[in-house]
């Protein structure tokens, strides 16, 4: 997954979940669970050659939840 476009793509989709965080009103649990997408979403850029399936179905339905937003990468 480290192509530039999906690198770019994935930045735009943790600034979109961080907006989200600072602009709603977000419980101690929710922001944890936040953390953990970001943390999925940056791992998937790293050098782990676990393909991690499960974990880019998630950046693509955390990419599609924000679009609900206006928010687009």
């Amino acid at each position: 997954m480290n192509s530039n476009k999906k690198l770019k793509q994935s930045l735009k989709i943790i600034e979109g979940l961080c907006l989200l965080f600072e602009d709603g009103d977000m419980t101690l649990k929710s922001a944890e669970k936040m953390l953990g997408e970001i943390y999925k979403i940056a791992h998937l850029h790293g050098a782990c050659k676990n393909p991690h399936s499960d974990w880019r179905e998630d950046r693509v339905n955390a990419e599609k939840a924000l679009k609900h937003f206006g928010i687009t990468a």
